[in-house]
């Protein structure tokens, strides 16, 4: 597969340095030269040569996303920009890859199925499923849903590795469960889809 042909969105977070990694021919553009929460920069975009728009770009603090602030920022990252990413693909044919978050489910079940409705508690969880609808919407799509997400730079695992580095003992809370998501196996799995 051509990796050439391939777009990374959010290629400096920790998904996207991974798929960097794996595909290193892919194009990819930081905020000053595509926007993807401003439909006319996606608009003015010249994806005449992409194939596959790889999405791992997101707005992931969940507590700031209760805020006024972060609200409209969770919204236009999380399901706006995927809009506007989802129109470009419908247009030029591409196929998108969205990556998402068990957080669109309450939690109330153990394991998770594809076709399980929707049930997001939370404004972070709720705009990760408005993206993850959107994204169904357009013919050429995969969804990837994913959890506690770690990779190279910051993450859960590094800020308690470093406090405990740094002899602090941090207050966590305790009635939370999950499971890892390693960029490497995450790329694996997207790989697989796209060969």
């Amino acid at each position: 597969m051509d990796d050439s042909k391939f777009f990374i969105v959010g290629a400096n977070g920790q998904l996207g340095t991974a798929l960097r990694q794996q595909y290193p021919n892919a194009k990819f553009a930081d905020v000053g030269e595509l926007d993807i929460t401003n439909r006319e920069s996606v608009d003015a975009y010249d994806w005449s040569d992409i194939t596959h728009v790889l999405n791992a770009a997101a707005y992931t603090n969940v507590d700031n996303a209760e805020t006024t602030e972060g609200r409209v920022a969770a919204w236009n990252v999380n399901a706006s920009a995927v809009a506007n990413l989802a129109g470009a693909c419908t247009k030029y044919d591409m196929t998108l890859v969205h990556i998402s978050t068990d957080y669109v489910f309450d939690g109330t079940r153990e394991l998770h199925a594809e076709d399980e409705p929707f049930s997001p508690l939370g404004v972070y969880a709720q705009t990760k499923a408005a993206g993850d609808i959107v994204a169904s919407l357009i013919p050429k799509h995969y969804i990837l849903r994913t959890s506690w997400v770690i990779g190279s730079g910051p993450n859960f695992v590094r800020s308690i590795y470093g406090l405990g580095k740094r002899n602090i003992s941090p207050n966590v809370v305790a009635d939370q469960f999950g499971r890892l998501t390693f960029t490497s196996e995450l790329v694996r799995a997207i790989d697989f889809l796209l060969q």
